[in-house]
């Protein structure tokens, strides 16, 4: 942990604490995507059981994503990205929670 003024362990702030702040960027990792997602529904004010169920899934699962669970799936594709000279980035869309795209 980096050390802070008088030598006393100094925490940075990170997406994961920002209540009500976006992840924005590159995701690299599955703990990049993560970190997104979790600032993002919490920016919203959604539990993880009630994101799980809008999405049609389990809260135990959306748990394990924000924690960067990595999958077979998921480092392939961020293989693949990185191999072709892409990334991919997330960023928030200027759509209502609840409408389509």
């Amino acid at each position: 942990m980096p050390r802070g003024l008088h030598g006393y362990a100094s925490r940075e702030k990170t997406a994961a604490d920002a209540v009500g702040e976006t992840v924005e960027g590159p995701v690299r990792s599955a703990a990049d995507l993560g970190r997104a997602i979790r600032a993002r529904r919490r920016g919203q004010g959604l539990s993880q059981e009630e994101v799980a169920q809008l999405a049609g899934s389990h809260r135990n699962r959306v748990a394990e994503i924000e924690r960067g669970g990595e999958t077979e799936r998921l480092q392939l594709l961020l293989r693949l990205l990185n191999e072709l000279g892409l990334e991919l980035v997330v960023r928030p869309r200027n759509v209502r929670r609840g409408a389509r795209a």
